[in-house]
């Protein structure tokens, strides 16, 4: 997921990525210590998708306040 695509979301659509991204992270971290992951790869671009998420969110409430 690109950053600028992240930019244009709406705050309703920036919460429910979030969401969504923490469900598949969740999934992700069961199947990897349970080791039926196959690319492991995966695990590292939840977790890399789900800090820009938080970051855009977390930028977004700065501007408000």
């Amino acid at each position: 997921m690109k950053y600028h695509d992240i930019q244009q979301m709406s705050e309703v659509e920036l919460r429910k990525a979030i969401e969504e991204t923490r469900d598949a992270l969740r999934g992700t971290r069961f199947a990897l210590s349970v080791g039926k992951l196959k690319q492991n790869t995966q695990y590292g671009s939840l977790r890399k998708n789900l800090a820009k998420l938080m970051t855009q969110e977390r930028e977004r409430k700065d501007v408000v306040e």
